[in-house]
C-alpha cells in the first residue's frame, strides 16, 4: 500500500441503529494521520454500494476518529467484471483539501 500503513483490521464490524455492519479493509496511515476504509465488491457497483460506505465514513468520523486526526480515505471497488470505481482519497490538512 505504501509507506506509513498499518493494518487495523478485516471484517471490521460496527453497530449502528442496532444493526451490525462490517468494513471488508481498515488501515491507518501513521504519516498521514487518517485512517483508510476499504469496501470490495463482487459485482457492478451501485449507488447502494456507496451511500453504504459514506455511512461506514460517517461513523468512523464520529464514533472512532480523535480530533487531532485528518479526515478518512476511502476505496469503494467493484468485481473483476466492473469498470466501476468510486473513491474519495486525500485528507484535509489546514482546512484546504490535498
Amino acid at each position: 500500500m505504501g509507506k506509513g500503513f498499518v493494518r487495523v483490521g478485516r471484517q471490521v464490524r460496527f453497530t449502528f441503529q442496532e444493526k451490525h455492519f462490517r468494513v471488508d479493509l481498515v488501515f491507518y496511515n501513521r504519516i498521514l494521520r487518517c485512517f483508510v476504509l476499504v469496501d470490495l465488491k463482487t459485482g457492478e457497483l451501485t449507488h447502494g454500494d456507496v451511500g453504504q460506505m459514506m455511512m461506514y465514513v460517517n461513523y468512523h468520523d464520529r464514533k472512532v476518529k480523535m480530533a487531532d486526526e485528518n479526515q478518512q480515505a476511502f476505496r469503494c471497488s467493484g468485481g473483476a467484471g466492473s469498470r466501476e470505481r468510486v473513491s474519495r482519497e486525500g485528507v484535509e490538512v489546514g482546512g484546504a483539501r490535498s
